[in-house]
This record gives C-alpha cells, structure tokens and sequence, in this order.
C-alpha cells in the first residue's frame, strides 16, 4: 500500500454544454431520501401557512410566496451538503496522507486498517458524487434525447441539409425497429395472438343495433351538424 506510486485520483464529469449565465436551479431529488430534513422542510411549510393565512394576505400571494421559500431552504440544503462533502474529502486526504507517513515510520496493523478505512470512505464520497452526476445524465438524456438540439445530434451542424438528413436518419432508427437484428421481430401470429388475448373494449351488438336504429330514424342533418360544432369552446372538444 505504502511502497506503491499510485496516489489518489480525482476525476470530474463536467457538462461540456455550457450555460450562457447562470444555469437554472434544479431539484436534488436525494434531498427527498433525507428523513430529518423532509421533516424540517415540513415543519417551515406548516408554520409559513399557519403564520400567513390571515385576512391581510390573499391566498393568491401565499402560495405563490411559498414557492421561493421551498427553494430557498433547499438551496441552502444542498450547499451545506456540498461545502460538508468537500470538507470532508479534504480531511480525509490530509488523514490519509499522515497515516501513510506514520506507517512508514511504525508499520503495523492499526495503521493498515486506518489506510484501508479511509481509503474506503474516500471511495464511497466519490462513488456517491457519480451516482448524482449520473441521475442528472439520465434525466437530461429523458427530457432532451427525442428534441432538436445538441443531445440529439451530438455533433454541431450548420448546414440545413445536413440537420435535415440527421433528423431523417435519427427518426429512421427510432421507427424502423424491423431493421435491427438485435430485436426479436413478432410474427404475423405473435401480434394476431397478442391482440387476442388483450382485452379491449368494444361495443356490444345490441348497442351497436341501438345506435344504428337512432341513426336510421334521426339522422343528423348538416345544419345540426354546423349547431354542434358552433357549439364547441375549444379544438380538444372535436
């Protein structure tokens, strides 16, 4: 362990998409997992809302005051993580360091497992740190993979033939599952198999006989027609 030349390795996932400003503020959903601070964040929404719910202030501008309040306690959350964190490797490291020099001056076996210790807990900070960077990726790769822009295309292109034929190809591969080999291709008769086992619904042949019976004996005239669709308040309603 000692006698080795290898020495601690820091290494950094940095986005090479750089923000113009300051970058938007996102939540660090493992600040959920954190039981005491749920509890605290709780607590300050109780108290905020039993303090502000009073005739002076319109229930419009307390929940919308609200929202910073949540942010604000959440930002300073996550920056005390990070300062405890960063301070906490740097300890670690300072400790490592002498405990290393103390075993080459007395080697033994408590000095061993101080190295082995530390190193772990050293191993564990950095593992924790990835798995966040690595959440961030996933969600980012969720919410930007099927959008026009850098994630997408991952390479800059200027020309509009050339975004153009990159969209095609993209989308070529996203909805020609049939071409890839490495997917298992249904049959015929796995997909007629597959729907007749799925339930779905359907119309009954005395509802299917009753609304053809009104149809026969009502039908819909194009004035109605033009009154039902006068009548609509929005394009959902068509």
């Amino acid at each position: 362990i000692v006698w080795s030349d290898h020495a601690p390795l820091h290494l950094k996932l940095r986005d090479n998409d750089p923000h113009r400003g300051k970058p938007p503020s996102r939540l660090n959903d493992s600040l959920l997992n954190d039981g005491p601070f749920v509890q605290q964040l709780t607590k300050q929404l109780q108290t905020y809302f039993e303090t502000n719910n009073t005739h002076n202030i319109g229930l419009f501008s307390a929940w919308k005051t609200h929202k910073p309040l949540i942010r604000g306690l959440l930002v300073s959350r996550a920056s005390y993580l990070k300062c405890t964190s960063q301070r906490e490797q740097l300890d670690l490291l300072r400790k490592l360091r002498d405990v290393t020099n103390a075993y080459l001056i007395n080697p033994n076996d408590k000095q061993v497992q101080l190295i082995v210790d530390t190193t772990n807990r050293i191993n564990e900070i950095t593992l924790s740190e990835t798995a966040l960077i690595f959440t961030k990726l996933k969600l980012k790769t969720y919410t930007q993979g099927n959008k026009a822009g850098k994630t997408l295309a991952g390479k800059k292109l200027h020309n509009p033939q050339d975004i153009n034929d990159e969209m095609a190809a993209y989308y070529h591969s996203l909805y020609n599952l049939k071409d890839d080999n490495t997917l298992h291709q249904p049959s015929d008769q796995d997909i007629a198999d597959f729907l007749n086992s799925t339930t779905l619904p359907t119309l009954t042949l005395a509802h299917i006989a009753s609304k053809t019976k009104n149809l026969r004996h009502n039908p819909i005239s194009p004035h109605r027609e033009v009154q039902m669709v006068s009548q609509t308040t929005s394009i959902k309603d068509l």
